[in-house]
């Protein structure tokens, strides 16, 4: 009987234990799901934060917008590898502006309608222009990827998160009349597109500093974007005894101007002076020989971080990155620093967040957005060697 007590006994121990090893096993798998519950969702699990994109990607600014929507593409796959925005996907939505404002407008207002999209970045001063009082009225952000120095003034919801016209503008006024002391005799022309953001640079900031010390342009040619011939305009310029020419515009007019010149026998010889324009001009490198290019400080440097910037682009892209590239990459980087601060994505956090980088430190050196939306930058003056530019040695 003892015997058979004891057996009972053990076997009831060995089924206690069997039950509690269970009772434990369960409550371990039901903590586990509720601890993973209470993790944070992976960004491919949340719902993505759209951002609307309107370039010119068919037309001649084509190149323009794909070299500027290639940049946010790398920006986009270095912020969604990191995790995201907080955990959630950043998706770029591209659509093509064709360089017409009309285009734009019907693009953002889909965008706006359709997609709920909080914010909307453009390229091209005319664009942004006619996008902004849609993107203003539907209560969203405008980031303009264009050199206009006034459209954000006054606007609160609009930023400008690229070089401005009166950056480049006050540096090329500060070079030229600094000719004044060193070539006292200079005779200076320019040749220009008429679009609203070069005239406005010219008058407002190129010929202040010239005039003042006691410089002006002899001869002052504008053009239009669709113009091909360019015959008077530089015998005017050869007629005047122009010693120094400046030449602004969106440089695929180049080589129509740069075959003038050589027909007139003024090329190689004069001095040529340009802008943003001359980073990609689409001339034979030998023409560009000494041309000096005013423009963000960052292109005439070699620092590690632009240099694996432009190996990762090269890699994925299988073509070279030029300054557009960088800075719209910077601008997504900068703008999903600024997601990552606020507190919703609405306008007025986004806008309060992006107010708020007083500095950022990224491919660009270190730039910062002003009190008005505005990127500023450092500015540098380079010079074509053997079809690279490079530092200008004062």
């Amino acid at each position: 009987m003892k015997k058979m007590l004891g057996k009972r006994s053990y076997i009831a121990k060995v089924a206690y234990l069997v039950l509690l090893c269970g009772m434990i096993l369960l409550l371990t798998a039901a903590m586990g799901e509720g601890c993973n519950s209470c993790q944070p969702k992976p960004a491919e699990q949340k719902k993505p934060i759209e951002i609307g994109v309107i370039f010119p990607l068919s037309g001649n600014l084509s190149y323009v917008g794909q070299m500027l929507a290639d940049g946010m593409k790398l920006a986009e796959a270095d912020i969604n590898i990191k995790g995201g925005i907080n955990g959630a996907p950043l998706k770029l939505i591209f659509d093509d502006s064709q360089g017409k404002p009309d285009v734009a407008v019907t693009v953002a207002q889909k965008m706006l309608s359709v997609n709920k999209v909080p914010i909307i970045f453009t390229a091209l001063s005319s664009v942004t222009l006619g996008v902004q009082p849609v993107v203003e009225n539907n209560n969203a952000v405008l980031i303009g990827l264009c050199m206009h120095p006034e459209f954000f003034k006054g606007h609160p919801n609009t930023f400008r998160l690229y070089e401005g016209a009166e950056q480049e503008g006050e540096a090329l006024g500060k070079y030229l009349a600094g000719l004044a002391g060193s070539q006292p005799t200079s005779v200076l022309g320019i040749i220009y597109a008429d679009v609203p953001n070069i005239v406005e640079e010219i008058e407002k900031y190129i010929k202040p500093p010239m005039v003042q010390a006691g410089m002006d342009f002899k001869v002052s040619e504008p053009y239009l974007l669709s113009d091909k011939e360019f015959r008077d305009k530089v015998l005017k310029v050869r007629q005047a005894g122009v010693t120094h020419l400046v030449i602004l515009g969106y440089g695929f007019e180049y080589p129509n101007i740069f075959r003038e010149l050589k027909a007139q026998q003024l090329l190689p010889g004069i001095p040529i002076v340009g802008g943003w324009g001359f980073l990609y001009p689409q001339v034979p490198k030998e023409d560009l020989e000494g041309v000096i290019v005013i423009g963000p400080e960052f292109v005439f440097t070699d620092s590690p971080i632009v240099k694996d910037f432009q190996a990762r682009f090269q890699q994925k892209f299988n073509y070279a990155p030029n300054f557009d590239a960088a800075l719209a990459y910077n601008s997504v980087m900068m703008t999903a620093d600024g997601l990552r601060r606020s507190f919703k994505i609405n306008p007025s956090d986004i806008v309060k967040s992006l107010n708020d980088i007083s500095e950022y430190q990224g491919i660009l050196g270190k730039v910062q957005v002003d009190e008005q939306g505005a990127l500023k930058m450092m500015i540098g003056i380079g010079v074509y060697r053997k079809g690279t530019l490079v530092t200008l040695k004062k």
